[in-house]
């Protein structure tokens, strides 16, 4: 007999395992430096910096101070040449010079021309000598032209660093120690706004470089040893908020740079940056220092900030270096890069300014404009999954998602003994490997040759992968996500046996196969009969195969009690070998497991005459004794017997309200233990498929024909087919539910994107999504959410419009920056362009109650970020913004849902209910935020605990007492038996779709009560006792976990008696009384509480009889009198 163990229970095993990638510490990486993981992304990260061009020239560019850069070009301040440079950096390994702008005196005033910043196409300069603001026009870069100079040889005295904020440039005064607030609405005629001086006290003395963020301005004052912040919110009044002295950590400070709630100050005489607490401004805290060795610092200048990244220009050391800011608390050296006699550039680097993957520097004593690049590591490091996926099944699938601005490609190796070896695909075969990249493949080469995976022979079934990150330098790389999937199959919960006659020599003839079977169990006694009518009641063999796996690590002991011949093999060792003949007799092996590895294990018994005995059992390390194999540890195949499919999959089983006709899709699967199965599908006219008309299919594809409408039809009826091809079919019913996301989120569908994209707009670059109430937002230079970056971003903007009038409806949009507009599909507005704040218009009739599709698409490049969309009605003259009033539905709009599902407990309903008689149905509800649809059946999990009688619970056993469950979207059923007395807590989890989930049980009791009357356990509800004439006493005890019952004693006719005395012993003084006999006279009440324990509390009670016996009775040795009792437990 050959036996198959494969436990599987009518559920699906079919799964799908994910790695997000959200915590670095769920990953081993091969060089923790090389990646950053943000927004559940593993980015490969730049580590090296290196030198690719520069362009220099003693006169032109003679000392270079300060660089902006915007789209193809850099315009460049040139200290002593007194003049801007305009350079085409197109290609960044070869910049060229296109113009350049010299001080004139008259039109352009750039006498020691300083700070520089550009908005749209002017350029802003503070020149130093000329103590003049220059604004200039290169709206066409190669001519540019004098917009206006503003020259005050008071307040703008050695105009040096500049800001421009909204319609305000803000200027700080080195000499003047001031801070000019100037208003340039009108570039051609700006105007002095405020002064803001404080001889007095040197607030601002040597004011150097200045930041402006929202309604402060931050200033770094070089003599004054400070950062002073000034309140903005009245540009004509600012005012001081706080300054933060320290004349050793901001001594000399230069530059300022702020991210969020953090400035960071150059020292330039502390050879340090500092890092400052920005949170309260009116109270800024100092947090640490920038300064440490791996630095190179010496006199820092030029600060920039590029998403977690700070860049610091060392003025002496000629180096620009890297600082890791993620934590600003504990900034992380990453690069640098210097001048030394190999590499003779950045001679007295001072500006800084990064678009891209490319740094450009204005660099003083070298007269020139230098490019570096920004590398991603090239060695291809990797990061190994710490979490594994732990599968019984067959591997069907593997697919990574990359980022949308991802530029390369991740390659893999992947396991199945836990990483200990690793594979990879060579063209031919699954080849083993250690290391290297090039042994490596990518998602696509695995997908199509997983299959063959599952041959590679091992004894464990534990996936995990490493993934090659890997760049040529410029090449991003980003990894989204990683899932593996498996083929769907099911348990049944019985043993697979292979009987044969007349073998006892492996491998057993198959032509002596007389039986497949399945049984329930490992423990047989047939002693002198057959296991089955077709077999012998002698001379036969079964031969049993299966997969085995434990949740410890160590010595595993196995035992078999057998009559006749016996052998066990783990992982083909042979571990038990006693193939003799023999009488019953226990047989042991052991073998060292790891947990939750697979182990082959082959038993084999031949039997050859009289006595046939077969039993298996184990002692897992901490088993106090041999115990039966559980299914919980068992896996395999069944016995090669086809059988019929037993259930039909959806994909899932709603639609939402309005969706596009042919737009919604399901896949269908069925459930089938035959793994090897093929299925088809087909409609079958029968009850409930009266909707059979509306959808279609192809292949495994289930299509819906129509635009469902919630409001004419909430939910369809199908009736399918699945045909495996064997001769099996199955039939079922299915139900699809229409849902109307309006009565939820009737507002406009908002979702925000990384980066410039095409449509449709990738899922894996989707950031953040979230439902607005109109779609009418002037961000200015912030962000409209914590996921989403200021700048460099896209949204969409969708919903259903439907207005109650008829005829020409008006619409307009105002944005900065790119915008366009579609209605039902059709592009309406077309402004997908850079642009300042722009007004767009079009016109279109409208009919009332009718639905109209809108998208509406918006990129934000720099700058001001405006996106307002408004409309006017035919009885209305102004616009005004669309609000949510007008809007039907968004039909794709799936907001995050964070709402865990909600049980509703039936049985039991509350703690501390008690049941008796050892058997339990446990039954209980749920319901989702939406509906009851976005539940997963497929992860509720029932666990069971033991109170150990002193203050906590023994470990999950669950697996020894349940019966049977089911568990579907609403509900779920456990039925557990033979549960001994005790107090046990029952717990249930269970995940929605949205991977929330609620863990939730109660406390129940469990109680076997017993009555013994003087030392004779009787039937605990009702008892006979005879009572002896001459001992007239007897002793009554209850053992009960539960204190609510009452004893009855059941009067006989003939039982002429007077009455009893009862004592009960139960108190700590016993108590007696005298009771007068009637009929069913209650003896005993007990109404204490609980037993919260769970043993069971012992009540003794004497209860003695006063008889009137005639005295020819009392003199009768051997005469008796029966009194019957009941006991009525007040459960």
């Amino acid at each position: 007999m050959f036996i198959f163990l494969f436990f599987r229970i009518q559920t699906s095993f079919a799964a799908t395992n994910t790695w997000e990638l959200d915590l670095s510490t769920d990953y081993t990486l091969s060089n923790s430096a090389s990646f950053n993981f943000n927004s559940s992304i593993a980015n490969l990260e730049q580590t090296t910096l290196s030198h690719i061009w520069k362009i220099n020239n003693a006169t032109t560019y003679n000392w270079a101070y300060d660089v902006v850069v915007d789209w193809n070009y850099a315009y460049m301040t040139n200290y002593m040449r007194d003049s801007v440079s305009i350079i085409d950096i197109s290609n960044p390994a070869v910049p060229t010079l296109v113009t350049e702008i010299v001080n004139n005196n008259w039109t352009f005033r750039l006498n020691w021309a300083a700070g520089i910043v550009k908005d749209w196409n002017y350029l802003y300069v503070a020149s130093q000598v000329s103590d003049a603001l220059q604004i200039i026009n290169v709206t066409n870069p190669a001519t540019p032209t004098a917009a206006w100079q503003l020259v005050n040889a008071t307040t703008l005295n050695w105009a040096r660093w500049i800001a421009k904020s909204w319609n305000y440039v803000y200027i700080t005064c080195d000499t003047y120690d001031a801070l000019q607030v100037i208003n340039v609405t009108n570039v051609a005629a700006p105007t002095i706004t405020w002064t803001y001086r404080n001889a007095a006290n040197w607030n601002l003395n040597w004011a150097r470089d200045i930041k402006v963020v929202w309604n402060y301005a931050y200033i770094a004052n070089y003599d004054r040893d400070s950062l002073a912040i000034m309140n903005i919110s009245n540009p004509a009044a600012p005012a001081l908020t706080w300054q933060l002295q320290d004349a050793t950590n901001l001594n000399w400070a230069h530059q300022v740079e702020i991210s969020w709630n953090y400035a960071y100050v150059s020292a330039y005489l502390n050879n340090s940056v500092r890092v400052i607490n920005i949170t309260n401004p009116a109270l800024p805290t100092a947090v640490t220092n920038i300064s440490w060795w791996s630095y190179s610092l010496t006199n820092p200048r030029d600060l920039l900030i590029d998403w977690n990244k700070l860049f610091i220009t060392s003025f002496w050391l000629d180096a620009v270096n890297v600082a890791d800011i993620t934590n600003p608390a504990v900034p992380v050296y990453i690069t640098k890069i210097l001048h030394n006699a190999a590499n003779p550039f950045l001679d007295w680097v001072d500006g800084i300014f990064k678009v891209g993957n490319y740094i450009y520097t204005a660099v003083y004593n070298s007269d020139a404009l230098e490019v570096l690049r920004f590398n991603y590591d090239t060695t291809s490091p990797n990061i190994i999954s710490n979490t594994w996926f732990n599968y019984d099944t067959k591997l069907s699938g593997f697919s990574d998602i990359l980022t949308g601005d991802s530029t390369w490609t991740i390659t893999y190796q992947i396991s199945k003994d836990n990483w200990a070896t690793w594979y990879y695909w060579n063209w031919s075969a699954w080849t083993a490997t250690v290391w290297w990249v090039v042994n490596s493949n990518n998602s696509s080469v695995i997908n199509t040759n997983i299959s063959s995976f599952n041959n590679v022979l091992w004894w464990s079934w534990i996936f995990k992968f490493k993934a090659f990150f890997t760049s040529d330098w410029t090449q991003k790389t980003s990894l989204d996500s990683v899932t593996v999937t498996t083929t769907t199959e099911t348990i049944l919960a019985w043993f697979c046996w292979k009987y044969y006659t007349w073998t006892s020599v492996s491998p057993y003839v198959e032509a002596n196969l007389k039986l497949i079977r399945n049984d329930n169990e490992v423990y047989f006694a047939w002693v002198n009969w057959s296991p089955d009518p077709l077999i012998p009641i002698d001379w036969f063999t079964w031969r049993w195969g299966w997969k085995i796996k434990s949740t410890v690590t160590w010595v595993h002991n196995f035992r078999t009690y057998t009559d006749d011949w016996v052998r066990v093999y783990v992982n083909w060792t042979l571990v038990i070998n006693n193939w003799t003949d023999h009488w019953p007799v226990y047989d042991y092996g052991t073998y060292i497991m790891t947990s939750w590895l697979y182990y082959d294990v082959v038993v084999e018994y031949f039997e050859t005459w009289w006595g046939a005995t077969m039993q298996f059992d184990w002692q897992k390390p901490g088993d106090a004794a041999y115990g039966s194999l559980n299914w919980t540890y068992v896996s395999n195949d069944l016995c090669g017997v086809n059988y019929a499919p037993t259930d039909i999959l959806l994909s899932n089983n709603i639609v939402y309200h309005l969706d596009p006709s042919g737009g919604a899709v399901w896949n269908l699967t069925t459930l089938d233990s035959n793994a090897g199965d093929t299925h088809t599908y087909s409609f079958v006219s029968w009850t409930w498929s009266s909707d059979n008309t509306i959808f279609s299919l192809s292949g495994s594809t289930l299509y819906l024909n129509e635009s469902p409408n919630y409001n004419l039809k909430s939910s369809y009826s199908i009736r399918l087919r699945t045909d495996d091809w064997n001769g099996w079919i199955y039939e079922e019913i299915i139900l699809i539910h229409v849902v109307n996301l309006s009565s939820l989120n009737p507002w406009f569908c908002s979702s925000y994107y990384n980066g410039l994209l095409n449509s449709p707009f990738p899922e894996s670059s989707l950031l953040y999504k979230t439902s607005t109430a109109n779609v009418f937002f002037n961000f200015w230079t912030w962000s409209p959410n914590v996921s989403v970056p200021a700048d460099w971003f896209t949204s969409k903007y969708e919903w259903y419009l439907q207005t109650n009038e008829n005829w020409v409806h008006s619409f307009q949009t105002r944005t900065d920056d790119w915008v366009r507009v579609y209605v039902d599909w059709t592009l309406v507005i077309d402004n997908w362009t850079n642009h300042s704040a722009t007004i767009d218009t079009w016109t279109i009739s409208l009919n009332s109650g009718v639905s109209y599709h809108i998208v509406v698409e918006y990129f934000e490049a720099t700058g001001d970020s405006v996106m307002e969309l408004s409309w006017m009605k035919p009885s209305q003259i102004v616009y005004s913004a669309l609000d949510s009033t007008y809007v039907w539905h968004v039909w794709n709009c799936s907001i995050t849902d964070t709402f865990a599902p909600t049980i509703t407990y039936l049985n039991p309903g509350n703690d501390t209910w008690i049941y008796p008689w050892k058997n339990l149905n446990i039954s209980l509800s749920y319901t989702d935020w939406v509906d009851w649809t976005w539940i997963d059946e497929t992860t509720g999990l029932f666990t069971l605990y033991k109170w150990d009688w002193v203050s906590s619970w023994w470990s999950d056993i669950s697996a020894t007492y349940l019966s049977w469950s089911t568990i579907n979207n609403t509900t779920a059923n456990f039925s557990l038996v033979n549960l001994p007395y005790w107090k046990y807590l029952y717990g249930f989890r269970i995940y929605d779709n949205s991977w929330n989930f609620v863990t939730d049980g109660k406390i129940f009791y469990m109680d076997t009560p017993e009555f013994i009357i003087s030392n004779a356990q009787v039937d605990i509800m009702w008892a006979k006792y005879w009572v002896p004439t001459n001992s007239n006493d007897l002793v009554l005890t209850v053992k009960t976990i539960w204190a609510w019952f009452d004893i009855i004693l059941d009067k006989w006719s003939d039982l002429t008696a007077y009455g009893l005395q009862l004592t009960d012993l139960s108190y700590v003084d016993p108590q007696t009384s005298v009771v007068n006999l009637v009929w069913n006279d209650i003896i005993v009440t007990e109404n204490k509480n609980i037993n919260t324990y769970g043993n069971k509390t012992t009540y003794n009670y004497i209860l003695k009889f006063i008889l009137n016996f005639p005295n020819e009775e009392q003199a009768a040795w051997n005469y008796y009198w029966d009194v019957d009792f009941t006991i009525n437990m007040k459960y």
